[in-house]
């Protein structure tokens, strides 16, 4: 009996297939159209699936996206009454119905028929590919293989141009070169690449001339079907994560003439040893005291590692000035007297270093402490002028102490933390020239040691000791956000500008002989908390008595003073007021 049932079964269901087989399509297949291969991806061109159809008779459908395996992943339309041959479309972004994306791969399109009591896949299978090409650049130079942890110069000394070798993929390829240490960067230059190519040759010129000297990056890029496009870098955004860089070794840096600034101070009258970039050019040379217009020395040279005699006397700020026919360069030559003095002046070196954008490692992105990365410091800037701290702040500032005769000792941050040339130990008041955004861990502690143990400190401009790193023997490393404190405890609030600075109280004299008040526009850092314990000595706020921007205070046996009104030690220079304040500040740093 039971196999009696199963022949009919049989027979009935071959009847019934082959009845369908003979019944007209629900769907006019003549009609469908769809665009199947597609990306989400905002940048990509083709971004949604698309698809259209009629119904050979009325119905009431749903549409379904469902994966391969006939699981539904995504309902786009559900219950709509389509008359017959009314064209019908859809799209599909490649999501489910959370919103969330889905895994790379193929998709069907299904439509249930109610009145049909059916369901019908569409003739076409739909690939989501959010995948991009992956070009690689594979080394830029004169070498064959291997990599390289400092980008490729140019000119070269040898006339040739660089040589990029590439791997690349897809339907349109390109290599661009894009100037990265700009406020924003810039693509200067954009070629095609063939299908095949590997290698690619670049001179230094864009349209037969030179580019500017600066940091640059060689990049490939590629584009698939779809749009997705993929760069050897990493990512299409010209500027590297903070505290990261870029994959691949693109870097390539233009320097036509440069000059190394000195990291420690030599004794005056000694030979400085200063690193020169001039292609293989004879340049002059000159050095002169800051705030001198004549030189002290100078001459020709072809040398790489210049190694000129420093002007002697006291201790002092130089400039060293290289040239060739058609450019110039500068860099810092910071002498010390041979006689010890009670005050000593520190430059903060590695914060000026390490806001050069200068490329290090070959990735084509500057290396900035600001960047979160690690720089090194026997590096030569791409700029052929003094940072603007420099010229704005620091020289100003040893200027104004020269034209008084006012005699200190001199050295950097980098030599402090290195403990080399002059020590903390031995002078009674220590100025901190410029801003120092960072400085040493080790050299704060020792700092706040000395404060502690009786020393005066002038933190000269706002910004100073709010982010330390760790200075080693050839780099600056481990680079720290801003802090809420400095290191002895002053909270400080984000720069403004005002419109002048009055005195609120003096009681250690040292803003006596001003009319109390400097006039503006400022810009200044307000003091928001003086450190616990400490004892105010003087004070000048915003107009009104509000927020405090300058002030001494005692920290045990010795004193700490803040003055957050850019530039100070450079106004002295021109206004009366600041220049009472920096006689006063100098006889209260000698231990007046």
């Amino acid at each position: 009996m039971s196999f009696a049932v199963v022949i009919v079964a049989t027979a009935l269901s071959f009847a019934l297939a082959q009845r369908l087989k003979r019944a007209p399509p629900l769907i006019n297949t003549k009609s469908v159209k769809a665009r199947t291969l597609f990306s989400p991806k905002l940048d990509a061109g083709v971004v949604r699936a698309r698809f259209s159809f009629t119904l050979t008779k009325p119905d009431t459908i749903t549409m379904v996206v469902t994966n391969l395996a006939g699981g539904v992943v995504r309902t786009l339309r559900r219950d709509q009454t389509v008359d017959r041959y009314t064209p019908i479309s859809g799209t599909w972004n490649g999501a489910d119905d959370h919103g969330k994306l889905l895994p790379d791969g193929r998709y069907r399109i299904k439509i249930e028929l109610e009145k049909a009591g059916r369901a019908v896949l569409l003739p076409k299978t739909f690939t989501l590919d959010t995948t991009p090409p992956d070009p690689k650049l594979l080394s830029i130079g004169p070498e064959k293989t291997g990599t390289t942890t400092r980008p490729e110069l140019l000119p070269r000394v040898d006339g040739k141009p660089i040589h990029v070798r590439f791997r690349a993929a897809g339907r349109s390829l390109g290599i661009s070169v894009i100037r990265t240490d700009l406020t924003r960067p810039r693509t200067i230059l954009d070629v095609p690449i063939q299908a095949g190519q590997t290698t690619w040759d670049w001179d230094g010129t864009v349209k037969g001339r030179r580019v500017a000297q600066g940091t640059y990056l060689v990049a490939v890029h590629a584009k698939d079907l779809v749009g997705n496009e993929g760069w050897s870098t990493g990512s299409a955004d010209p500027v590297a994560p903070f505290g990261a860089q870029f994959e691949g070794q693109g870097g390539v840096t233009v320097r036509y003439l440069a000059a190394q600034s000195s990291q420690v101070p030599v004794t005056a009258g000694d030979r400085a040893a200063v690193g020169v970039i001039s292609v293989g050019k004879q340049y002059r040379w000159s050095i002169r005291r800051v705030g001198e217009t004549r030189p002290r020395s100078r001459g020709k040279s072809r040398n790489p590692v210049l190694q000129p005699k420093t002007p002697g006397g006291p201790s002092g700020l130089n400039v060293l000035t290289v040239a060739t026919k058609d450019r110039e360069a500068q860099s810092l030559v910071i002498t010390n007297g041979k006689h010890a003095e009670p005050v000593l002046v520190v430059i903060p070196m590695g914060s000026l270093i390490g806001a050069e954008m200068v490329d290090d490692n070959g990735d084509g992105s500057p290396d900035t402490l600001g960047r979160g990365v690690t720089v090194q410091t026997a590096r030569v800037p791409v700029e052929g002028e003094l940072p603007a701290d420099v010229s704005r702040d620091i020289a100003p500032l040893l200027l104004a102490l020269d034209r008084k005769d006012r005699r200190y000792d001199l050295t950097t941050d980098l030599a402090l933390a290195r403990g080399v040339g002059p020590k903390l130990a031995g002078h009674k008041g220590v100025v901190l020239a410029g801003q120092a955004t960072y400085f040493d861990l080790k050299a704060q502690k020792q700092l706040v040691q000395w404060v502690r143990s009786g020393g005066r400190l002038w933190v000269a401009e706002p910004g100073s000791l709010l982010r330390s790193a760790t200075y080693g023997a050839a780099a600056i490393t481990s680079p720290t956000q801003p802090a809420r404190l400095d290191p002895f405890g002053f909270e400080l609030g984000p720069l403004q500008s005002v419109s002048s600075v009055q005195v609120a109280s003096d009681n250690g004299g040292l803003l006596a002989g001003t009319d109390g008040k400097f006039e503006g526009p400022l810009t200044v850092e307000p003091i928001l908390r003086i450190p616990t314990g400490a004892t105010r000595l003087a004070e000048a706020t915003t107009p009104g008595g509000g927020q405090a921007v300058l002030d001494a205070v005692r920290i045990e046996r010795g004193a700490v003073i803040r003055s957050g009104i850019a530039g100070l030690g450079a106004h002295s220079l021109r206004d009366a007021d600041s220049r009472e304040f920096l006689r006063r500040v100098w006889g209260f740093l000698k231990g007046g």
